[in-house]
């Protein structure tokens, strides 16, 4: 329920909810206009969780604000109830971040020469460690080669390996692990089939790769169209290949919606439309859909039950509204 972006920069704005400080301006009221995020001016990457955010910068250090009842602002003093920071704090023993992720209460950081990191909620084992516990400082994740690619979901994370493969652990109850069963994982696994992935994506509780030959794959839930393998797919336990997306050049997943940006005045998705997240028909969109009046596009980000693009150095924001995720002025 709230939205950030980054400033050419550096500096990070933020709007939406604000309960536990998420937007990171030092206050805890809503907002449904920008406001900056306090002291943070040399941002390169910007996540929005689920009631929190967090940002690399450009040393390779992470900060992160917002709710920490869980640990997942990772700066050691979190993990107990009434806990949060209104400001940015410091992720602990991480200054070498090149990638980060955030879910609905963990968040994950690829750090340089290809290990991987956790810290928050592990209640379904998404922080990959072994155990099922909060974790308020970032946990090394075993049992991986050195990946290039890191996707985390609302409550599981998968890694793209240097060779091709990908593991995925956390909560499987759709199949979003792509191992062929349904048991949550607190230990990384194999996806069934895939060895040859570029890198992937991850949403609430689907996951997606490309593959080198430039094909692409989802699994996991699918009962609102989020796979884009059409109507009647209830959920995947293993990859399956999407049609209709050659010539692709960014996707993004969001709860359960996912879009693909082709062109600048090509953006097409598939999902969940009940908020009028993709279009004002609220119909879901089982195979990828392209979007009328879009043009100038050159980012798109797809969060809980909304979409955002950047066209022209504006944000333009669409779907649900509450608590002012879309900001003062929906669509621009």
């Amino acid at each position: 329920m709230h939205t950030c972006a980054r400033r050419k920069s550096g500096a990070v704005m933020c709007w939406g909810r604000n309960t536990y400080g998420q937007l990171g301006n030092g206050a805890r009221e809503d907002s449904t206009a920008m406001v900056a995020v306090v002291g943070l001016t040399d941002a390169v990457e910007i996540e929005a969780g689920g009631d929190f955010s967090c940002a690399r910068r450009k040393s390779g250090a992470v900060v992160c604000w917002g709710n920490n009842q869980n640990g997942q602002l990772g700066d050691g003093r979190g993990a107990k109830v009434g806990v949060w920071s209104t400001r940015p704090t410091a992720v602990a023993q991480l200054s070498d971040a090149t990638d980060i992720g955030v879910g609905d209460g963990f968040a994950c950081a690829l750090r340089q020469g290809g290990k991987v990191v956790c810290w928050g909620v592990g209640t379904n084992g998404q922080i990959g460690s072994g155990d099922e516990r909060a974790f308020p400082q970032p946990q090394a994740i075993g049992g991986i080669s050195p990946a290039v690619s890191m996707a985390v979901g609302g409550e599981h994370v998968c890694v793209a390996e240097h060779g091709g493969r990908v593991m995925c652990w956390g909560r499987n109850t759709e199949g979003q692990l792509g191992d062929g069963a349904i048991a949550s994982r607190s230990n990384a696994r194999p996806v069934k089939g895939l060895t040859d992935a570029q890198w992937v994506i991850a949403g609430g509780r689907h996951t997606c790769a490309r593959r080198h030959g430039g094909e692409f794959v989802c699994w996991g839930d699918g009962r609102q169209g989020q796979l884009g393998l059409g109507a009647g797919t209830d959920r995947e336990r293993t990859p399956r290949v999407v049609g209709g997306l050659a010539g692709m050049k960014d996707i993004v997943a969001g709860d359960q919606h996912t879009c693909a940006l082709f062109s600048a005045a090509d953006l097409r998705c598939w999902g969940d439309n009940a908020d009028r997240q993709i279009d004002a028909s609220r119909s879901s969109k089982p195979t990828p859909s392209k979007l009328a009046g879009v043009r100038g596009v050159v980012d798109v980000a797809a969060g809980h039950r909304h979409t955002c693009v950047v066209s022209g150095g504006k944000v333009y924001c669409w779907g649900l509204a509450d608590r002012g995720a879309l900001g003062p002025n929906p669509r621009g």
